[in-house]
Order: structure tokens, then C-alpha cells, then sequence
């Protein structure tokens, strides 16, 4: 009778883990393509916005370059979404909250594989294909590519926290080495995600739940560890988290700050009364952004 008990204890947590195996990708990523041509509205504000393509592995990428008409841009942000986010939802976000202080600053906001009018399939790889690959487009719309004092940097929200520090690895030990990152409700890993998400995997090892979804295993904790690896060529780092998100949970973000200053690692970490979606129309969230960057 006992093991007819565990049999049934376990089995809705297993079928949950074969669940999201199965379905991984619809899980984590929810892409959307554009309808309508890029809005050229922001040129009477004076911000120039325009398509930058390029070629991946995938096919045929596109992102979007955001700076101002006037003037030169000397620094550089990869600007990474939320799984449901396209590129395009920044244009208005940046809008909002522009600052005088950013008169230098260009900003490269990315639609990850599949999403936009960009081709593929998202995955942890593709996306790791299309950021190098998009800041190297980047530099070249800005004329930027030959010189070394170019400023880098990164913008991510979400699983965007996980590509912006992806793309941060990728770049330490180059002459673009990022010097700041900028992330808002990151998650620590995926595994620890889903666990979040779906209360019932909890009693399943987060090693498990990881091997299962290794086409996607973001993980922010060993992202983390392995910058720490890479000493003083370490970005600078900014967190900001909801008290109120209820789809990545705000101790997460507490962990991975105390896990960057526990290494050695600069960072701040600042909570604000606000939800998952909600966090970046938040004024504190716009208000917290000018502060990162003017510091950057």
C-alpha cells in the first residue's frame, strides 16, 4: 500500500517534469512578429530609430538602433526583453525615461531568434549567436567597430537578465570587455524558475529539472561565478526587483546580488513596490535606470 502511496505522490510531479521537457520552448519563450513598419515618429524628438540587420546561424537578424540625431555616440547598450517582449517595446520605455546624460549613448535593443522580424528559434545557444553577433552590428552602424575606448554595455529584464550576462562572458576576454550591466527581476536559474512557477516540481532536484532543459539551462548563479573568473574585466552591475512579482520571485534577485558581492563583484541591488510586467513603466524603475547608466 506504501509504495502504492509514493508511486502516486511522485507520479504528478514526474508528469509535470516530462511536461516541460516536452514543451520547454512554447514554456519559456513566447515570440511575436511585427505587423507594421518600424515607427519613425522619435525623429521630431530627436532620437534616431532605425533597423540594423544582420546574419546568424539562424537566418537573417534584425535589431534596432536607438540614439540620439545629434551628436556622437560613444557608448553602447544591448538592450535584451522578456520572454513575451520584441524589441520594439524599449522604443517607448527609453522614451519615457530619457535622460540628458545619455546625449553619448546608443542603445541596440534585440529581438531574439523567431521573434520580431527576426528568423530561427529561440534557444540559449541561438540567442547567444545573435548577441555577439548584433554588438558587432552595432558598432558598425555606429562607426564604432575599429576603436578600442568604445563603452559597452547591457540592458536585460527577465530571462533578458540571463542573455545579458551570457553576452557579457562572451565579450570578457575581448578589447569590447562589457563595463556595466543592468538587470531588472532576474531569475537565479531556470530550474529554480520552474520551481517558482510550478510548486509541484519542487520535491524534483533542480539538477534534474536543468539536464532536461539543457537546450535552455540559464543559470544565473554559475553566469555569475564565471564572471567573478574574469577579476577586474568584471562589469559593474545594477539590479532592481518588484516586492509584488509573483512570476520571478523578488528573493531571487536578493540572491544573485548577494552572490555577486559575496564574490567580490561590484553591484547595487534596489527593491521597488511593483509587479513582474508592471516594473518597467514604473516611475522608480525609470528613475533608477539614469541613475545606472549616468554612473556607467
Amino acid at each position: 500500500m506504501r509504495w502504492r502511496l509514493c508511486v502516486q505522490f511522485l507520479g504528478m510531479p514526474m508528469a509535470f517534469v516530462a511536461w516541460l521537457y516536452m514543451q520547454q520552448d512554447s514554456i519559456i519563450y513566447h515570440p511575436s512578429r511585427y505587423r507594421r513598419a518600424l515607427p519613425q515618429r522619435f525623429q521630431n524628438e530627436g532620437v534616431e530609430v532605425r533597423d540594423v540587420p544582420f546574419d546568424t546561424a539562424e537566418g537573417e537578424q534584425h535589431a534596432i538602433l536607438y540614439k540620439p540625431v545629434v551628436g556622437r555616440s560613444d557608448r553602447l547598450y544591448a538592450v535584451f526583453g522578456g520572454n513575451a517582449m520584441v524589441a520594439r517595446h524599449w522604443i517607448e520605455i527609453l522614451a519615457e525615461f530619457s535622460d540628458p546624460r545619455w546625449a553619448d549613448t546608443a542603445f541596440l535593443l534585440l529581438d531574439y531568434p523567431g521573434y520580431g522580424n527576426s528568423s530561427g528559434t529561440p534557444s540559449q545557444a541561438s540567442i547567444g549567436r545573435m548577441s555577439g553577433q548584433a554588438l558587432q552590428a552595432g558598432l558598425r552602424a555606429l562607426s564604432l567597430d575599429g576603436r578600442d575606448d568604445v563603452e559597452l554595455g547591457a540592458v536585460g529584464h527577465s530571462i533578458g537578465c540571463a542573455a545579458a550576462l551570457q553576452l557579457a562572458i562572451q565579450m570578457a576576454n575581448s578589447k569590447h570587455a562589457l563595463r556595466h550591466v543592468a538587470l531588472s527581476a532576474p531569475f537565479t536559474s531556470i530550474a529554480e524558475e520552474a520551481q517558482a512557477m510550478l510548486p509541484l516540481l519542487s520535491v524534483v532536484p533542480t539538477s534534474l529539472i536543468a539536464f532536461l532543459t539543457r537546450s535552455n539551462a540559464w543559470d544565473n548563479k554559475a553566469a555569475v561565478r564565471e564572471l567573478a573568473g574574469a577579476g577586474a574585466r568584471a562589469p559593474r552591475v545594477d539590479i532592481i526587483h518588484g516586492t509584488e512579482d509573483d512570476i520571478v520571485p523578488h528573493r531571487m534577485g536578493e540572491e544573485l546580488y548577494a552572490l555577486f558581492r559575496s564574490l567580490g563583484l561590484e553591484a547595487t541591488f534596489l527593491s521597488v513596490r511593483a509587479d513582474h510586467n508592471r516594473l518597467l513603466f514604473e516611475k522608480a524603475f525609470g528613475k533608477w535606470l539614469r541613475k545606472a547608466l549616468a554612473r556607467a
